[in-house]
This record gives structure tokens, C-alpha cells and sequence, in this order.
């Protein structure tokens, strides 16, 4: 978790409800400073010199939040699962880069570094894709390259987390 990240609390924390969106605008080694998006009735952050909104700033475990990824084209990925495809798989740990993104459901299509038995090129093609590299993932099928090197230097027993969901 770093800051600026956008984070969903994902239980209750005094006064604030499961469920509130804020971004993250301080971190420590103990907890994390989240701006939520409604007044929560909290602070501004000033007393650490930061500059939140009035009222709307809370500090919170960071096991109490958890990140809101986007997925965004051009992001390198890597798969969490074994998935069956049209005429192969794709394995665990499978790596590629997302070309496309439906933002109705942030559902992306990714184009794999091998062939992965995906998509024919067809409709894609305009998009350089190659025979048998795409297919469309969903965000909780991957992690970016991003997120895991960050997981492996924090903690490498945190990786098996990211890959049991």
C-alpha cells in the first residue's frame, strides 16, 4: 500500500462504516492516513502537517483497507491462476500486458508473452495482437508486476496470500 492509493475499508473502524472509498495520503510503519471521499466526521491531518479535507480524514490499520485496483493498458501483469482457454491454458504466474479494458467491468484483455491456446488475432488485430496470446481477464485473475515486486520486498510470505484470493 503506498500513498495515493485508492483503498476500500473492509470492516468497520470506530465511527466509520465498511465499505467507505478514500485515498491513502500518509503511510507509517503502524497505519496508513486515508482522505475518505464523504465526511466521516474525522480530521484533516493536520496535526502531521498534512493537507486532507476537513472531516474526512481518518488514520486506519492497513490490514483494515484494501487497495482499489484500475486496471490500466499498458500495465504489465501476471496471472494468479491456472485458467482454461479456447485451445490451451493460461498458467499461474504467466506474465503480459494489458492492451484493452472494458470499463463497464474493468475487465482486460491481456496479451500473454506466449502463445496461451487464446484468442485468434481476428477482431483484435488492429490492436497488434498475435494468434493464441490474448484473453480477457478479470481484476482478481491477476496482479501487476507492479504489486508483486512490492509484496516480495515487504514481505515474501505475503506473496502466497496474493495468490489464494
Amino acid at each position: 500500500m503506498r500513498v495515493n492509493d485508492r483503498v476500500e475499508l473492509m470492516e468497520d473502524a470506530d465511527t466509520i462504516d465498511k465499505g467507505k472509498v478514500g485515498t491513502v495520503i500518509q503511510k507509517d510503519m503502524y497505519c496508513v492516513c486515508v482522505e475518505f471521499d464523504d465526511d466521516i466526521d474525522g480530521h484533516a491531518g493536520e496535526a502531521d502537517g498534512l493537507d486532507g479535507k476537513s472531516g474526512h480524514c481518518w488514520y486506519i490499520k492497513e490490514s483494515s483497507l484494501k487497495v482499489i485496483r484500475t486496471p490500466a493498458v499498458g500495465d504489465r501483469i501476471i496471472s494468479k491462476e491456472r485458467r482454461k482457454t479456447v485451445n490451451g491454458f493460461i498458467p499461474m504466474f504467466a506474465r503480459g500486458k494489458i492492451l484493452l479494458v472494458d470499463e463497464d467491468d474493468d475487465t482486460a484483455l491481456v496479451e500473454f508473452d506466449y502463445d496461451i491456446g487464446g484468442h485468434e488475432g481476428g477482431m483484435w488485430q488492429d490492436l497488434g495482437c498475435k494468434d493464441g496470446h490474448t484473453w480477457w481477464l478479470t481484476p482478481d485473475q491477476y496482479v501487476t508486476e507492479e504489486e508483486f515486486i512490492d509484496v516480495m520486498l515487504e514481505n515474501t510470505t505475503k506473496v502466497r496470500s496474493l495468490f489464494r484470493g
